[in-house]
């Protein structure tokens, strides 16, 4: 139920909000390690994409979170 919860609170935001592993478990009751776990669970199962970008000069930078209502095939 951990990873239903955490997918329905993602979904009902915005389509720009900055998603964080941190803003995420500051805003829940989880800590830091439990939400890291709930993530990889919604993104092993096809509910969650994460993407590394890459500043101007090729430097890691941000994360970008594709979010499904139903697994990504």
């Amino acid at each position: 139920m951990k990873a239903k919860g955490l997918l329905s609170m993602m979904l009902s935001f915005s389509d720009d909000w900055q998603y964080s592993l941190n803003g995420l478990a500051a805003i829940s009751k989880e800590g830091l390690t439990a939400i890291r776990a709930t993530v990889q669970e919604l993104e092993d199962n096809g509910y969650l994409v994460r993407r590394r970008l890459r500043n101007g000069q090729g430097r890691l930078s941000n994360i970008e979170y594709d979010i499904y209502e139903e697994p990504y095939t």
